[in-house]
């Protein structure tokens, strides 16, 4: 403890209120976890994070991080304060740090220091954050994964400006109360990647988003947009593709709308493939589209994806591929 506490005040780190008491604080004597308040519980976290970022900061040659930060609101306060200490001379805490996983639940702006400690980052995986996200540049990253995200695609717009190395791209969108974003906002923020980007995953789940209702679109005001992705053609450097089919079609257990939803699917992958695709992995609730589909594609794989190796689906209630299907693939 000792020692932690030097290292405290040698880079300037105030210590954490419940620890200067000596562990004690009048509004948590006597009382349980569940019984605790927001502030309470920001108090016992903000122990947790002091000694987990000042253990952080003493290893500098660390390569990879992964860090559970939950809905602490000064994430990386500590190690803020020590970045911009006289000791380190402006030179990054991190230079080697290539890899980070964070779960933070909290918003973006407390990531913006992490540019700066860590200027050589290449990966960077994100759970839970959110908006605002203003003012985070990260010049090397190339791999950005965002999960159990919910952002708007103009605020998607304006997170993957602050990666222009970018190649690879995973979306998990979740959220049971809002339809924030559609698979093509997705696409629409990623414009700027199209000559680079070499792999795209986009996660909506059927249970969480089944196509957006919004007033018809400008360019067509016959065909309103429901948010589905029609064609991914112009990203040339694209190889490898998973999507969930609520990117594709309006997904529904077969038996309910599944009778017409197969209704001009058939081409959905000639139509929607770049011919560098290597990879394609789909994940999907009602077969019948798939099923409709599949065979199309097969006959024009030649034209559509020469470079095509690998089709991986996933069906989750109805089993495997039928024999038939199988036969007419090979």
């Amino acid at each position: 403890m000792d020692f932690i506490l030097q290292t405290a005040s040698k880079f300037g780190v105030p210590v954490p209120e419940l620890l200067r008491l000596g562990g004690a604080h009048p509004s948590l004597e006597g009382r349980r976890g569940w019984a605790l308040s927001d502030d309470d519980m920001q108090r016992l976290v903000t122990v947790r994070a002091f000694f987990a970022e000042l253990i952080i900061a003493h290893t500098p040659n660390i390569l990879t991080l992964d860090y559970s930060i939950g809905r602490y609101r000064n994430a990386f306060q500590v190690l803020t304060t020590i970045q911009d200490s006289s000791s380190f001379h402006r030179q990054p805490i991190f230079p080697l740090l290539k890899n980070v996983h964070l779960r933070l639940f909290g918003p973006g702006t407390f990531l913006r220091p992490l540019s700066e400690m860590a200027p050589n980052l290449q990966t960077l995986r994100i759970q839970g954050v959110t908006a605002p996200m203003e003012g985070w540049h990260f010049e090397k990253v190339k791999d950005l994964r965002l999960s159990s995200s919910n952002f708007t695609g103009s605020e998607l717009r304006g997170i993957l400006t602050g990666c222009p190395a970018l190649t690879n791209f995973e979306y998990d969108y979740y959220s049971l109360r809002d339809e924030r974003c559609a698979p093509q906002d997705v696409v629409d923020a990623l414009e700027s990647f199209e000559p680079q980007l070499e792999g795209l995953s986009l996660k909506f789940h059927s249970n969480t988003w089944a196509g957006r209702r919004r007033e018809p679109s400008t360019t067509d005001q016959n065909q309103p947009d429901s948010g589905l992705i029609t064609s991914l053609k112009h990203f040339t450097a694209l190889m490898n593709l998973q999507l969930d089919s609520v990117c594709l079609w309006e997904d529904a257990v077969e038996g309910s709308a599944g009778e017409d939803q197969g209704n001009g699917t058939e081409q959905i992958f000639v139509n929607l493939l770049p011919r560098a695709v290597r990879s394609l992995r789909v994940t999907y609730k009602s077969p019948r589209p798939f099923h409709d589909a599949l065979p199309v594609f097969a006959r024009n794989l030649g034209d559509c994806c020469p470079e095509l190796q690998l089709v991986h689906n996933k069906l989750l209630f109805d089993g495997p591929l039928s024999q038939g299907l199988l036969d007419q693939l090979r």
